[in-house]
C-alpha cells in the first residue's frame, strides 16, 4: 500500500497544486486587480510592450527595447538612459519575453494563457520536488516517513503564498521558480541519470538562464549532480545506464549551451557585445550598491552619476558603487547587513506591486504558507540532512546552489519579494526531509523536541522589526486600486 502512494504521490500533489492555484486564478480574474498590467509603470507592463515589439516582427529586438519609468525621470532622459545601458543588449532575460509574443501569437490575449501556463509549470515542478524528496527520504527512512517527506516539500513549494502571487503577473520571477525547483530535484530523479535525463537537465538549465543569467550556478551544479548520480552516491548507482558520464556530460553541456549560442547570434548580428546579456545588472549596481542607498528599492541619489561614468560598463558601475563609499567604508558593510537582515525577515518587500493588497483581496493568499513557514523547517531540514549523509557530494553542491544564487541575487541589486523568491525550493526540500526526521523511529523524543525548537527559533527571526524603511501597503499600491476598479486604467 505504501509503494503505491509512493507511485501516486507526484500526482496528487501536482492535482492539489494545480487545484489551489486554478483556484487563486479564479479569485483574481473575478477582481479588478487581474487588470493591473494595465498599470504602465510595472516591469510586467513593459513586458507586455516588449512582446509586442517582437510578435509585430522585430524579433532580433533591433533596436533593444527599453522599458522607462516614471522613476527614471529624475536620473534622465529615456536617451540619456539609453546611452547608460550596454550598447544593443536586451534588456533583461530575453527567454520570457519572447515566451509571451508566442502566446501573444497564438492567443492574441496574452495573460490569462500566460498566468494559467505559469501554474501549470508551478504544479509540475512541485511533483518533480515531492518525487525528489521522497526519494532523499528514503535513502534512511521508512516509507512512510518518505511519503510524508515527498507531500510536505511538494505542496510546500507548489503552495507558498508569494509564489502564487508572483505566477499571477507577466512577469520571469515567478517561473524562474519553477524552473529553480526542476532543476534542483533533477539530480535525485532516476530519469535524469540518463542520457535523455542529462540532455532535458540542460535544456531546463539554459531556460532558467535565459530567464534569468544568475540561475547558471545552479544550472551548473544540478546538471553536474545528475551525471554523476548515475555512477553511484548516496541515492545508489544505476551501472552507466544511457552511455558513460563523459557522454552525458557532453550531452547536456550541449543542451545547456546551444540556447545561449543563440544569444551569442544575436548580439553580434545586432552589433553589441557577444556576451552581453542584460542592462539590469549595472542598474542594480549603481542604484542599490552605492552611498545613499538604504536597502530599500529607493534609488541612491548617485545613480545617474554613477551610470553616467560607467558607460554601460557593469564592472566599471560595481567598483564606482564601492568607491562611492570611500570615505565613510563602514556605510559599504551597514548596507550590505541591512540587506541580510531583510533577506531573513519575514516582510515581502514589494515593488512592482504588494503582496499585501492582493492578500488582503484575494482570499486564497491568506491561509497558504508565508515565508516564516519555510524558514526555519527548511534550514533545519536541509542541516540535518547533510548531517546525516543523506546528500552525495555533487547533490549538496546543487543544495548549496539553490541556496546561495537567491540569497546572492537578493543582497546585491535592491532586496525585493520576488527576487527572494527562490530560496523557496530548497527550503521546501529541507520542510519535508524535517518531517521525514520527525517521523523517523530511530530518533529520541528528546532529540526531536530540540529540532523542533531550532526550527521555531529560526523562524521566529522572520518576526523581528525590519531595519529598512518599507510599508506593506503604499499609496502608489492604493491609487493603482482605485484606478482599476473606476477603469481609468
Amino acid at each position: 500500500m505504501s509503494e503505491r502512494l509512493s507511485r501516486w504521490l507526484p500526482l496528487a500533489v501536482f492535482a492539489v497544486v494545480l487545484g489551489v492555484r486554478l483556484v487563486y486564478l479564479a479569485s483574481l480574474e473575478r477582481d479588478a486587480l487581474s487588470r493591473w498590467p494595465s498599470w504602465t509603470e510595472t516591469d510586467e507592463h513593459g513586458t507586455l510592450v516588449w512582446s509586442e515589439r517582437l510578435a509585430a516582427g522585430n524579433w532580433l529586438d533591433s533596436p533593444p527595447f527599453r522599458h522607462y519609468a516614471e522613476w527614471q525621470r529624475r536620473f534622465g532622459t529615456p536617451e540619456q538612459w539609453n546611452s547608460w545601458y550596454p550598447r544593443n543588449a536586451y534588456y533583461q532575460g530575453v527567454l520570457y519575453p519572447y515566451l509571451v509574443a508566442a502566446a501573444r501569437l497564438t492567443f492574441r490575449a496574452p495573460v490569462f494563457p500566460v498566468r494559467l501556463g505559469q501554474s501549470l509549470l508551478a504544479a509540475a515542478a512541485a511533483a518533480a520536488l515531492a518525487a525528489a524528496s521522497r526519494n532523499v527520504a528514503a535513502r534512511r527512512g521508512s516509507g512512510r516517513a518518505a511519503l510524508a517527506a515527498g507531500a510536505v516539500s511538494g505542496l510546500a513549494a507548489g503552495l507558498y503564498a508569494p509564489a502564487l502571487f508572483h505566477d499571477g503577473f507577466v512577469q520571469r520571477d515567478g517561473p524562474l521558480l519553477s524552473l529553480s525547483i526542476l532543476l534542483l530535484a533533477a539530480p535525485f530523479l532516476r530519469p535524469a541519470r540518463s542520457a535523455a535525463g542529462a540532455a532535458a537537465t540542460g535544456l531546463v538549465g539554459a531556460a532558467a538562464v535565459l530567464f534569468k543569467q544568475t540561475a547558471l550556478p545552479l544550472a551548473l551544479a544540478s546538471l553536474w549532480a545528475a551525471v554523476r548520480q548515475a555512477d553511484g552516491g548516496a541515492g545508489g548507482s544505476d551501472g552507466g545506464k544511457g552511455g558513460s558520464r563523459r557522454g552525458r556530460l557532453m550531452v547536456g553541456a550541449l543542451a545547456l549551451s546551444i540556447p545561449l549560442l543563440l544569444l551569442v547570434g544575436r548580439n553580434l548580428a545586432v552589433g553589441a557585445s557577444p556576451f552581453a546579456y542584460d542592462t539590469r545588472q549595472v542598474v542594480g549596481f549603481a542604484g542599490y550598491v552605492s552611498s545613499g542607498s538604504d536597502g530599500s528599492v529607493v534609488p541612491s541619489p548617485l545613480m545617474g552619476a554613477i551610470l553616467e561614468a560607467a558607460k554601460g560598463s557593469t564592472w566599471k558601475a560595481a567598483v564606482l558603487s564601492v568607491e562611492s563609499h570611500r570615505e565613510r567604508p563602514a556605510g559599504l558593510f551597514l548596507l550590505f547587513g541591512r540587506k541580510v537582515a531583510t533577506f531573513f525577515h519575514g516582510f515581502e518587500v514589494p515593488d512592482n506591486a504588494s503582496f499585501y493588497l492582493f492578500q488582503r483581496r484575494l482570499f486564497p493568499l491568506r491561509f497558504l504558507p508565508l515565508y516564516g513557514c519555510l524558514l526555519g523547517p527548511g534550514l533545519v531540514g536541509l542541516f540535518l540532512a547533510a548531517r546525516q549523509r543523506l546528500f552525495s557530494p555533487p547533490e549538496t553542491l546543487a543544495v548549496l546552489a539553490a541556496l546561495l544564487v537567491p540569497f546572492a541575487s537578493s543582497v546585491l541589486p535592491a532586496l525585493t519579494s520576488r527576487y527572494r523568491l527562490g530560496i523557496a525550493a530548497p527550503l521546501a526540500l529541507g520542510a519535508g526531509l524535517l518531517v521525514a526526521f520527525l517521523l523517523s523511529a530511530e530518533i529520541g523524543a528528546r532529540r526531536k523536541a530540540v529540532v523542533c525548537a531550532a526550527a521555531l527559533a529560526l523562524s521566529a527571526v522572520t518576526l523581528l522589526p525590519s531595519v529598512i524603511p518599507a510599508s506593506r501597503f503604499r499609496a502608489a499600491d492604493e491609487q493603482v486600486l482605485q484606478g482599476l476598479i473606476s477603469g481609468r486604467w
